[in-house]
């Protein structure tokens, strides 16, 4: 190869896993003659949290030789890559409920707080999910504009009603969140509605009032009723037989299911009482029927269980007795 003039041509090549033009620019270096050229890429400011994001920069250097026969031939010299990270300037952040429950009262409202750990330096949405209940207020989501407010508050309010529906809970989290944003320790809250009725009162008449010991099972009939506050749902309840002096030793009992609603307020269900006959002397005791766990006001009825030995007295047969030193009586 002959003495010849060297032409020296760099392209810079860049290639990248960030998006050009959303996360960076890129301005020179892509065709240069000479011995060097140089581009610049900037970073993008943007409202995302981008972490690890990088671009890989790669040059390419073409030497032309001037061969004996006039001919350029290229000679290809390739660095790289070089990889240049974008640093994340939009801090990440944690949300969570400022408190474990809430509670409200029927007719009466409270207020909910959505809480960052920080200012977010830019929009975050964060999504609001809740189970159905009878309330309102309960946004889709919640918006901070990372103008320096770290915290919002929603309203939750529940209409008051004429209906006996106890206190109810429903329960707050949140939906899928966005990038850069985690739940923090209190992701979920629960909100509980107090109901400000009374309960109504189930009033049980159970007939026979009282059966023989020495009986067989005897059908009880127990007639009931409700009053006082309407339902708002119909609900089911267990009648059946539970101790009173009685201890479980003594009968053995079987169970009916009612159903209350604001249109059953009465009506008769049949249980069974079957006494344990033994020869022991226990006078009269009694069974309770009732209901089982529940949080409406019972009046509950009595039967008792006759014993079927007979109660019997003891007695001196005279009122005094006279006896003679060294005699008897």
């Amino acid at each position: 190869m002959s003495d010849s003039s060297t032409t020296e041509v760099y392209i810079l090549v860049v290639a990248n896993t960030a998006t050009l033009d959303e996360d960076y620019s890129v301005s020179g270096g892509q065709l240069t003659t000479g011995t060097s050229t140089t581009a610049t890429i900037t970073g993008l400011d943007d409202l995302l949290v981008d972490p690890g994001e990088t671009i890989d920069i790669y040059g390419f250097g073409i030497i032309y030789h001037l061969e004996d026969n006039g001919i350029l031939v290229p000679d290809v010299v390739e660095y790289g890559p070089e990889t240049v990270t974008i640093i994340d300037d939009d801090p990440a952040v944690t949300v969570q409920y400022g408190a474990s429950g809430y509670t409200v009262t029927e007719g009466g409202s409270v207020g909910v707080t959505v809480s960052l750990s920080a200012d977010p330096e830019r929009q975050v949405v964060v999504p609001i999910e809740a189970t159905s209940g009878r309330y309102s207020g309960v946004p889709s989501s919640v918006t901070f504009t990372g103008g320096g407010a770290t915290s919002q508050t929603f309203t939750v309010t529940v209409a008051n009603d004429s209906l006996y529906q106890g206190d109810q809970t429903a329960s707050l989290s949140f939906g899928s969140l966005p990038a850069g944003v985690s739940a923090g320790g209190q992701a979920t809250a629960t909100l509980t509605i107090v109901d400000d009725d009374p309960a109504p009162t189930l009033t049980l008449t159970a007939s026979p009032s009282s059966v023989d010991e020495d009986a067989s099972a005897t059908s009880l009939s127990v007639a009931w009723a409700l009053s006082g506050s309407t339902l708002a749902e119909q609900r089911s309840e267990t009648v059946g037989v539970s101790n009173g002096t009685a201890s479980s030793s003594d009968y053995t009992a079987t169970s009916a299911s009612i159903t209350l609603s604001a249109q059953a307020t009465s009506g008769t269900a049949s249980v069974s009482l079957d006494p344990t006959s033994d020869s022991a002397y226990e006078g009269n005791e009694t069974v309770v029927v009732g209901v089982g766990t529940t949080d409406l006001t019972v009046n509950t009825s009595t039967v008792t269980i006759v014993d079927g030995e007979p109660d019997v007295t003891v007695q001196y047969g005279a009122s005094g007795y006279t006896v003679t030193e060294g005699g008897s009586v």
